[in-house]
């Protein structure tokens, strides 16, 4: 009976003890659940004054930045991108025309030519330009090549050139703009179209440095006095005697290395060539004719 007693005892005591430390885990799990709480609250709170004062610094940058021009600025660029988008796709499509041209040309030249009572005439040429295409060969440009057709090519190449050169929307003022159409004619070889000179006069001539300075520049980087034509020779030389040293420098250096390209030295000989073939009752051997300058 004593030991039932005692045992009964020992386990009341276990039993109020393990009350007390449940009671004490709650409380204390209680204490931790505040705690969090509260440095979520307060992480909460540091995160949102953060996020104010970012947005705040973001508008002020926003406000600068359209105080300070830059956004137009940036509105300027992208629509320069989209212009010079638009002249790549046209000067592509001039290439592509100006190409054909050439081909055309080449075949009057390359091929034997057709006589008319004795004499060579351009429009009795009967050739096919073909263009392969993975292997395959491909009537291109099927028909009679004649100087009728390369004429209308050259007539329409000139069109698209001419209205290319007049460059609707581009900005003459702006010097990259003014670099990048000054390059799109060069590459047209159009700097002699009478767009193109009025285009180079005022250019040369105008009180801005900065459309001089990039018109020097545009023109120094052509690749030969045949591109530049007597047009841009002679708005180079206008250049060249600039009252700003930097760009009468530019100008006398870009026709120096011009130039220099076409220097011909003592005993140096210098001759055209054209092959002809004719086909007068049966093919006949290649003639070189051959003018010495």
């Amino acid at each position: 009976m004593r030991l039932d007693a005692r045992a009964r005892q020992d386990v009341a005591i276990l039993g109020s003890q393990f009350l007390k430390l449940d009671a004490r885990a709650r409380e204390d799990t209680g204490k931790i659940d505040r705690g969090v709480k509260e440095k979520a609250e307060r992480l909460h709170h540091i995160a949102t004054r953060l996020t104010d004062k970012a947005q705040s610094k973001l508008k002020k940058a926003a406000d600068k930045h359209w105080s300070d021009g830059a956004l137009e600025a940036d509105l300027r660029l992208a629509d320069f991108r989209a212009k010079q988008r638009a002249m790549e796709d046209a000067l592509m499509a001039l290439e592509f025309v100006r190409n054909i041209h050439d081909m055309m040309v080449s075949k009057m030249y390359k091929f034997p030519l057709h006589t008319k009572k004795g004499s060579l005439s351009g429009n009795d040429v009967m050739r096919n330009i073909t263009l392969e295409k993975n292997g395959k060969t491909l009537d291109f440009f099927p028909g009679e090549v004649s100087t009728d057709r390369i004429t209308a090519i050259q007539e329409a190449y000139w069109r698209m050139a001419s209205a290319l050169s007049e460059a609707n929307g581009i900005d003459y003022t702006d010097p990259e703009e003014l670099e990048l159409l000054i390059a799109t004619l060069i590459d047209l070889d159009a700097m002699d179209g009478k767009s193109s000179v009025s285009l180079l006069a005022e250019c040369s001539n105008s009180p801005d440095v900065n459309t001089r300075k990039a018109l020097a520049n545009a023109l120094a980087a052509a690749p030969s006095m045949w591109t530049l034509g007597n047009a841009g020779m002679g708005a180079l030389q206008r250049l060249a005697e600039d009252t700003n040293p930097a760009i009468s420098a530019a100008a006398s250096k870009a026709i120096y290395e011009l130039k220099k390209q076409w220097k011909i030295e003592e005993g140096d000989s210098w001759r055209f060539m054209m092959n002809q073939e004719t086909n007068e009752e049966g093919s006949q051997d290649a003639e070189d004719n051959a003018d010495a300058i």
